[in-house]
């Protein structure tokens, strides 16, 4: 029933590649020198890598719904296109922070006019975010700005029926397991609105989801790396797989064209263990090889594309 941190030294190349950082519970006793967590790693541990243990106490059961909220306007002389050194982005924080916490939901938000994530999430488990909203950020040209909702070693989450409009991100997910993204929408698509950054993220499941998708792809620093993440039924203007992403699974996505968005109408894919099937593009499929780790072949079945003009 303890609650403890397990956190994997980095590999070489970058301080954020570890393929396990998450908080996790001790479910059995097995003797004096092993325990069971609750969790399946999805990756190999060389042999020489050490794992630190840090005891923890978490929030339980904490909701939060039904709330409205507002940003800070910005002033008129602040820039919005580079980091203002003024103090006007201080001012605003996270509507919800959820750090070191065990089901703690959050339904129902409106938000507008926000600088940070709406919904922030630091080594939490089993929680649900569902009819969340942002519309508008005050900023969303630089990272960690304009998110509704951003989740950094996550485990069990499962986050429904949301959107965004001329936002950054509506799902950002940063070494995380075993979530589930169902029937969310965000607009303003050149800004992305579903990502992960790369830091080992495995068992991921999208589902009826609308929004850029770009996966694995906030560089070296964190690994360029996810395994086994499945897309059903998504439809986005670009959908961005080529980095080091292992059996990713893609079926009935559409990539459609946008008029002055560039590489719009686009696939690009890691051939490691890739499945397509009944997917199409309004311009054009890319496929590479940046990973070779899959069991399984690369499968591409009953999909169609248009080269660009």
């Amino acid at each position: 029933g303890d609650w403890w941190i397990a956190r994997v030294s980095s590999l070489p190349g970058g301080s954020a590649r570890r393929e396990l950082d998450y908080m996790l519970k001790v479910t059995e006793i097995i003797d004096g020198t092993h325990v069971r967590f609750n969790y399946k790693l999805g990756w190999s541990i060389a042999e020489g890598r050490t794992v630190e243990y840090t005891k923890m106490n978490p929030v339980v059961r904490s909701r939060v719904r039904n709330m409205k909220f507002v940003g800070v306007p910005v002033p008129p002389t602040a820039s919005t296109t580079t980091r203002p050194f003024d103090t006007w982005d201080c001012i605003g924080s996270n509507p919800v922070a959820y750090e070191f916490a065990v089901e703690c939901d959050v339904s129902d938000i409106r938000a507008e006019a926000v600088f940070w994530p709406v919904i922030m999430r630091r080594y939490c488990s089993h929680y649900v975010t569902e009819r969340c909203e942002l519309v508008n950020p005050a900023q969303r040209e630089w990272g960690g700005t304009g998110y509704l909702t951003q989740q950094i070693n996550v485990l069990y989450g499962h986050v429904k029926d949301c959107n965004t409009s001329n936002a950054r991100h509506l799902n950002d997910f940063t070494c995380a397991a075993y979530c589930m993204v169902e029937n969310c929408h965000g607009d303003g698509d050149e800004f992305g609105p579903f990502v992960t950054h790369g830091q080992f993220e495995h068992d991921l499941l999208y589902i009826g989801c609308s929004g850029l998708l770009s996966f694995a792809n906030s560089g070296p620093t964190w690994g360029d790396s996810a395994r086994r993440i499945t897309v059903l039924r998504h439809v986005a203007s670009r959908i961005v797989a080529h980095k080091k992403l292992t059996d990713l699974t893609l079926e009935d996505c559409h990539a459609h064209f946008k008029e002055g968005m560039q590489d719009s109408g686009t696939i690009w894919a890691n051939l490691d263990g890739l499945i397509m099937r009944g997917c199409t593009a309004e311009r054009m499929v890319t496929l590479s090889q940046s990973s070779y780790r899959s069991l399984r072949d690369n499968v591409i079945d009953g999909c169609g594309f248009a080269l660009a003009d």
